[in-house]
């Protein structure tokens, strides 16, 4: 029984990133909030700054959702 709600924890937390990656996205380039490459980056063009939020969520939601049950 543990295993399939480790399992269910780990799809949906892949889930709720692959969900919030996009939308997270759209905010930080609707807010400016992105890297500009300059030439010391390695990075050719811009990239935004908060992908960090979407896996935060894709690690909290489900953990919530767990200890809630």
């Amino acid at each position: 029984m543990i295993l399939w709600a480790a399992l269910g924890a780990v799809v949906a937390a892949f889930g709720v990133s692959s969900l919030a990656t996009p939308v997270v996205r759209r905010l930080a380039v609707k807010f400016n909030m992105i890297d500009v490459p300059m030439r010391h980056k390695a990075h050719a063009r811009a990239v935004p700054l908060l992908g960090g939020v979407a896996v935060f969520a894709g690690f909290l939601l489900p953990t919530l959702l767990a200890l809630a049950a």
